[in-house]
């Protein structure tokens, strides 16, 4: 049985439990979501590399890269890596040939 004073701090602490539980399922919502969109990225990542990996060299070719690539292209594609790719194939077009 609970007292009167024990009542009245069990009233004035609810507030801040369910606040405090609030900010805690939020957390694992975010949590939970961060895991999901980075668990797709690698299924998109993995289908896109089978998909390179099916192609003929001549086809890679005019895509612009080479079968040892694909795993790099496929990483800055899908967010794994920076885009170095882009950033070095334009300063080679600036070299004179």
């Amino acid at each position: 049985m609970d007292t009167p004073m024990q009542f009245l701090l069990d009233a004035a602490l609810a507030p801040a439990v369910r606040a405090g539980a609030t900010l805690m399922f939020r957390g694992l919502r975010v949590a939970v979501r961060r895991l999901v969109a980075r668990w797709l990225r690698r299924r998109q990542a993995a289908r896109m590399r089978a998909e390179l990996r099916a192609v003929d060299a001549r086809t890679l070719r005019d895509l612009g890269f080479d079968r040892s690539e694909i795993d790099s292209v496929v990483a800055e594609i899908s967010g794994g890596a920076r885009r170095t790719r882009v950033v070095s194939q334009r300063a080679l077009r600036r070299l004179p040939h």
